[in-house]
């Protein structure tokens, strides 16, 4: 469901669902898409609940309101992260309503978080699929898996009795009379971006290829703050292969840069590159292995591909993404403008975005304690507008237009989301001219901005009419003297 059918309360396809003493307002429509239980009961005219647009499960015993909740937000927001604090959450969820998608995509949560490398080393065994089934304590059926790895539970690298996220130990353990697989695992933490970083070398191995598989990818490795891929595509047309090495940095951060210096071991390949949000073909760089170019058959199933990385910025310096509560209870009112139309939102929500909305609604102010808050010289239109930016819409206004306004009201309400999305805007689709943007990170305060803009390579035709420019005759003095800099830097 959009965010504006919340605000507004007018969805056409609300349900109700009460689970663990709370009840949750839906969109049927969507949880439909993603699950096949809420599939049968809303769309299955025998199903009483298609007629009721109620979901009982007040009596479910093994998910809680907080589970549920983690789920709905992981339905709704196919980019909300997923972290140590909600997987188990959403495995459980994602098992009982069968919901393929997400269960999918918690597992791979796991597999990028634990220790492959005993996995690797043992491909063609079934330990793989039963570790990420133990650990999470759902798919208690799949104790054949042990059985078959004959391994004994007793030897040294058998499986730890006791984690963290298990206090009572591993369900499927001895007390069941099964083995213990010798997998050795990797304790998830409970913070993502705290995983260990001590290689700068991001590896898969080449498993078997099935008859219609086209790609493969490797487990997610963090390296300087940023979260890296390794895929290998074989495409059908030709007898090639297809190596990317991807930084994933946008799943997390709405504007950001690496530029990083990669040595692909096995091709003797060297080659630095800068990764950026705001053009999606710089986020991966692909180098093609055909035959006669190296020795192809060295990438055989089993194969090690590394690659080695060292970058030149931080990953931890950018602002991440938010996480913000889709279904968090609307508990206060913004009038927007003379009119005085509403707009409710979540404080909390609101708050943990903008330095504005944290004293607005918690600091020693009035407002503290109203219900119904106005918002005065703004039009609605342009408000709800930098809200929807705020929770990454897709059907936001943003354009050569306006993008004035956007910046001033983003400024104005410090919301530094916003701020950062019109950056990748003006980076990339904008048709705004040179001088015009290098005027708006001046006046906006966007260095990042300004140095991309000033890091190609001009003409001496380009630099003439730069400097001839009015929105050049606009920059202040230490703008232009930094200009001046670059430019001399450039001729030495």
């Amino acid at each position: 469901m959009s965010y504006d059918s919340f605000a507004h309360d007018k969805c056409l396809d609300r349900c109700s669902v009460e689970i663990g003493g709370r009840r949750f307002d839906v969109s049927s429509t969507i949880l439909a898409s993603r699950s096949v239980y809420f599939y049968n009961c809303f769309m299955q005219p025998s199903f009483i609940e298609s007629q009721t647009r109620f979901v009982d499960l007040s009596m479910l015993e093994g998910i809680t309101a907080d589970d549920f909740h983690k789920f709905l937000r992981r339905a709704y927001v196919i980019n909300e992260p997923i972290d140590g604090n909600s997987y188990q959450s959403l495995l459980k969820c994602a098992d009982y309503f069968s919901s393929d998608q997400i269960l999918k995509e918690a597992e791979n949560f796991i597999i990028a978080h634990c220790c492959p490398e005993k996995w690797q080393a043992n491909k063609k065994s079934d330990k793989k699929p039963f570790a990420i089934n133990l650990i999470t304590g759902i798919y208690l059926s799949f104790k054949h898996h042990l059985e078959n790895a004959k391994v004994c539970s007793h030897g040294e690298d058998a499986w730890p009795t006791s984690f963290p996220y298990f206090p009572q130990g591993l369900p499927g353990s001895d007390a069941d009379g099964v083995g213990i697989a010798s997998v050795d695992l990797r304790l998830l933490r409970e913070d993502d971006h705290r995983q260990s970083e001590e290689s700068t070398v991001i590896s898969m191995v080449i498993d078997k290829w099935t008859t219609h598989q086209t790609e493969q990818l490797s487990s997610v490795h963090r390296i300087s703050g940023y979260p890296w891929i390794l895929r290998l595509v074989k495409p059908y047309s030709d007898d090639s292969l297809y190596l990317s090495l991807i930084c994933d940095k946008s799943s997390e951060a709405e504007l950001w840069k690496c530029t990083a210096t990669f040595s692909f071991l096995a091709l003797n390949l060297t080659r630095t590159h800068t990764f950026c949000s705001w053009d999606s073909r710089q986020w991966g760089i692909c180098r093609g292995i055909r035959r006669g170019f190296v020795d192809f058959g060295i990438f055989h199933e089993g194969y090690k591909i590394e690659v080695s990385i060292v970058t030149e910025d931080d990953g931890r310096s950018w602002t991440l993404r938010p996480t913000i509560d889709f279904f968090a209870p609307r508990d206060r009112i913004l009038l927007i403008g003379e009119e005085k139309k509403k707009i409710y939102v979540n404080k909390e929500s609101l708050a943990s975005q903008s330095t504005f909305f944290e004293c607005l609604f918690n600091s020693d102010f009035k407002e503290k304690n109203m219900t119904e808050i106005p918002i005065g010289d703004v039009e609605y239109e342009e408000f709800f507008n930098i809200i929807k930016m705020v929770y990454n819409r897709d059907d936001v206004s943003l354009t050569d237009e306006n993008v004035h306004r956007v910046l001033k009201l983003a400024d104005r309400f410090d919301l530094k989301i916003v701020i950062d999305r019109v950056a990748n805007f003006l980076l990339s689709s904008s048709s705004l001219s040179l001088p015009q943007k290098l005027l708006i990170s001046n006046k906006y305060n966007l260095p990042l901005l300004r140095d991309v803009l000033l890091s190609r390579n001009f003409t001496n035709d380009e630099l003439i009419g730069l400097c001839a420019s009015e929105e050049m005759k606009l920059l202040p003095a230490v703008a232009v003297r930094d200009f001046i800099r670059m430019c001399c830097d450039k001729l030495d």
